[in-house]
């Protein structure tokens, strides 16, 4: 079962392909200087060119804001006179008339995929702390929604409107947002297509009890964040902790109504402290 949302979600992933001299990449909020600026980067460190005598390199890059895409012709010089550094030059080019139906394709692919909640059975996870740190539970909650026509199909069609394009993909801004019957949510994120044309995915996200739960033990030590959780879920937050390597100390009542859950640090080892509210 599936659920509209009305907004729409992003993130970043990567993607990998075959190298070439025609370039597709992703951005959010970027104006028209962010624009240039990302089309002379993809194209230096991902463009196939001569490191001798440089040569042109083709980026598309579409503006999920806009839902429009962009199309750059990117010059790359080397100066050998100054150590083979790159000068490099931006122009922004038309759109074949090709290129703009696959505009139209991808603006329709994603606006579907990225406005839907995808419902997880209970038999396949009852709540996001099921799978935090679990990597087998998360490949059955990716199961569970990957096979779903709709998606399959708008992302079937996105990949293969890219791919009709460029010749290498490197960036891409693709989620997907599941719910587990308690309320609580993740975030897949889109990281490679193989050569079968199978998508894989990784969790990106969970949020649950209002808190963004960390997914890794450096994730938690990189923001060392604190948690309010209800008593019914402390459980359940402490068994997604430990499956990350964070040890939790807190003296567990039925009768409490939360825990404030905060951190010490020692010798970078991190220790989350509950205490009853």
């Amino acid at each position: 079962m599936i659920k509209i949302l009305t907004a729409i979600l992003f993130t970043f992933v990567f993607v990998s392909g075959a190298y070439g001299d025609e370039l597709y990449t992703e951005c959010s909020y970027c104006d028209s200087l962010d624009r240039v600026s990302l089309a002379k980067s993809t194209a230096v460190n991902e463009g196939s060119y001569s490191q001798a005598t440089g040569g042109t390199v083709i980026v598309f890059i579409y503006d999920d804001t806009l839902s429009q895409l962009f199309k750059y012709s990117v010059k790359i010089s080397i100066e050998k006179e100054i150590g083979l550094e790159h000068i490099v030059n931006a122009t922004e080019i038309s759109l074949s008339t090709n290129e703009v139906s696959a505009e139209t394709e991808l603006s329709n692919s994603k606006s579907y995929a990225m406005s839907v909640v995808f419902d997880i059975e209970d038999d396949v996870a009852d709540s996001v702390y099921d799978i935090i740190g679990l990597s087998s539970a998360q490949a059955e909650v990716i199961d569970d929604f990957s096979g779903e026509f709709g998606l399959e199909e708008k992302i079937e069609t996105y990949i293969s409107t890219i791919l009709s394009i460029v010749g290498k993909v490197v960036d891409v801004n693709f989620v997907i947002q599941v719910e587990f019957s308690d309320g609580s949510s993740a975030l897949f994120k889109i990281t490679g297509i193989d050569g079968y044309g199978n998508v894989t995915y990784k969790l990106s996200q969970a949020t649950a009890d209002g808190n963004n739960i960390p997914l890794t033990n450096s994730d938690y030590l990189d923001n060392q964040d604190s948690f309010t959780v209800p008593s019914e879920s402390i459980e359940d937050f402490v068994g997604a902790m430990n499956n990350i390597r964070i040890p939790v100390s807190y003296n567990f009542s039925s009768t409490e109504t939360s825990y404030r859950c905060s951190s010490t640090v020692d010798d970078g080892t991190v220790t989350l402290t509950c205490t009853r509210t």
